[in-house]
């Protein structure tokens, strides 16, 4: 289970190859259903950092990879709320 960073959190990357506990804590839009499981933490490792995301908008606080999401949210949703500690 890994993640990148937003450039805030990544720093120069001293960071990289330490875990976060991330947990899944609703949606981002609160119109929205939560997209959270009922297994809502995964401890993730830092790989890499982003600046932009796909959609070329600026990069979340972390960029789950497809299992580490998976493991805390329905895919579907796309984005989710997190709380998160080192």
């Amino acid at each position: 289970m890994f993640t990148g960073l937003n450039e805030t959190l990544y720093g120069n990357g001293d960071i990289c190859g330490t875990n976060y506990i991330v947990t899944c804590i609703g949606a981002v839009d609160p119109q929205q259903t939560s997209p959270c499981r009922r297994t809502k933490t995964v401890t993730v490792t830092v790989t890499d950092s982003c600046t932009v995301e796909a959609d070329g908008k600026p990069c979340s606080t972390f960029v789950l990879s497809a299992e580490a999401f998976a493991q805390i949210a329905r895919p579907q949703a796309g984005l989710a709320k997190v709380a998160y500690k080192l």
